[in-house]
């Protein structure tokens, strides 16, 4: 089955060093918006906190966010992101892309899916597709209609 995509923006997008968008689609796999729009104020506001710390430039929030390293999962998932809240459980899983020509060292996160982390390992479904939409051909489109060029 052919899905659309579209992005919407959480954080404002003509930052100039990262923003955070949802990916939206009827697809049954991307989750993380539907979830986000559940999320009682408190997580919501704790989350928001997530997105713009992140956004603002701050990479000493490993315990709010993180990436994965060459070392880990044997190095298939260093695009992939996850913005988390551990007293909570809840996860926002994305992936990491430079969709500006114009400034290559701007970064977008775009956030597919939302799981709740009841275990100490990540579970590595949640890595597999997410990687599998940033890879996605109409995904890569969505992004490049937004910003001219991948």
């Amino acid at each position: 089955m052919d899905y659309t995509y579209k992005l919407d923006f959480i954080t404002p997008i003509d930052n100039s060093y990262r923003s955070v968008a949802f990916l939206i689609s009827e697809n049954p796999k991307v989750t993380a918006k539907t979830e986000f729009d559940q999320l009682d104020n408190k997580k919501e506001r704790a989350f928001r906190t997530r997105f713009d710390t992140w956004k603002d430039g701050h990479d000493k929030k490993s315990e709010w966010y993180h990436g994965w390293n060459q070392s880990q999962f044997s190095g298939k998932y260093t695009k992939c992101f996850v913005f988390e809240h551990k007293g909570y459980g809840d996860r926002f899983y994305g992936f990491l892309c430079n969709p500006k020509k114009s400034n290559p060292r701007y970064q977008l996160c775009v956030l597919v899916v939302y799981d709740r982390k009841e275990q100490h390992e990540t579970k590595e479904i949640n890595l597999i597709t997410t990687e599998n939409f940033r890879t996605t051909f109409a995904v890569r489109r969505i992004i490049e209609k937004y910003f001219g060029g991948l």
